[in-house]
């Protein structure tokens, strides 16, 4: 965040292997107050997603607008007392889930019938990346 700020960048740039190299993560919200703070975070996989096929192609619209290219992550500290602190750390190592959830609930809201029915597809479900993380500490 403070790079971001104070050298004026849109996003950080990282290596994380997991992700297959080069991220780009950038601060999208930041609130807090005298004693406490909560980040949240976007991650874009930029070399997996430089190294599809799509991109090389010509087609880099169809690979950015990929929810498994995306992460977020947040951070969350509190002090209740001079020795006394809380903190928290959460990421969705993928939106691909997410996202997927939430159509099924537009879709389910637009029609309750088919959303009723036996055949009905069920909600799409977690794997891997798109599983939730994170640790609390005090």
């Amino acid at each position: 965040y403070m790079m971001q700020r104070f050298l004026n960048i849109p996003a950080t740039p990282s290596y994380v292997g997991a992700d297959g190299g080069l991220v780009l993560d950038r601060v999208v919200a930041n609130i807090g107050g005298n004693h406490w703070w909560h980040t949240l975070t976007l991650r874009l996989r930029a070399q997996r997603a430089w190294n599809t096929q799509q991109f090389s192609e010509g087609k880099p619209h169809q690979v950015l607008g990929d929810p498994s290219m995306y992460a977020l992550g947040g951070r969350f500290r509190a002090g209740f007392a001079r020795s006394t602190v809380l903190k928290a750390f959460g990421e969705l190592g993928s939106l691909k889930g997410l996202v997927g959830k939430l159509k099924h609930l537009s879709n389910r809201k637009r029609d309750p019938a088919a959303a009723a029915a036996v055949n009905a597809p069920a909600a799409p479900t977690l794997d891997g990346d798109e599983r939730p993380r994170g640790r609390v500490m005090l």
